[in-house]
């Protein structure tokens, strides 16, 4: 009798022991889901700073300068000076206009791999998943959001260059201008 109450101890507290365990690594890998989630909420955080309207208003600021600048009445020299500048809004309102369609398909895989997450998490609840599955499915998660980490952090990157470069061509354009206007007094002085 003793040695069955021993057995059945034994058996009870291998069981718990086991049961914890298993608790143990269920957490740790939630923990690790919970980290790849942490990282995309980031990501996309900066994402959002980037968003489409911000993108739509620099595009419409480039067609405005680029229509500023090639409105009629000035002569070949003051065209071809201002050449350059309306090459560099049209190469500006290009790049913003890809960029736009690159933020679109992100957000959406941003979207999918949130998705993938919750569903690693849930799986991984319900015990769906065996240790080895759960590290391959994982593995295959957290290189996907690097790449789109890496592409978040490069479209980030080329928005804050090309910001910078609207902004240093909002100065030269108002330079422009003065001179423009200035050409045109000192002219109809000349003229009169």
């Amino acid at each position: 009798m003793i040695y069955r109450v021993l057995l059945y101890t034994s058996f009870v507290i291998m069981s718990i022991f086991y049961s914890s365990c298993k608790e143990f690594n269920i957490n740790k890998e939630i923990s690790f889901s919970n980290l790849l989630d942490t990282v995309l909420h980031q990501q996309k955080e900066i994402l959002n700073q980037l968003d489409s309207t911000k993108l739509n208003m620099v595009i419409k600021v480039c067609e405005d300068r680029i229509e500023l600048l090639e409105t009629p009445g000035k002569n070949k020299l003051q065209e071809q000076w201002l050449m350059e500048e309306i090459s560099t809004y049209m190469n500006i309102q290009a790049l913003f206009k890809q960029m736009r369609k690159e933020l679109h398909f992100l957000k959406l895989e941003f979207t999918y791999s949130s998705k993938q997450i919750q569903s690693l998490k849930q799986d991984l609840v319900h015990r769906h998943l065996s240790k080895e599955e759960f590290y391959s499915y994982f593995t295959q998660e957290h290189e996907s959001l690097a790449e789109l980490s890496k592409s978040t952090k490069n479209i980030n990157k080329i928005y804050h260059k090309e910001i910078t470069k609207l902004n240093a061509l909002d100065l030269k354009l108002r330079e422009v201008f003065t001179q423009i206007k200035s050409l045109n007094t000192k002219n109809t002085d000349e003229l009169k």
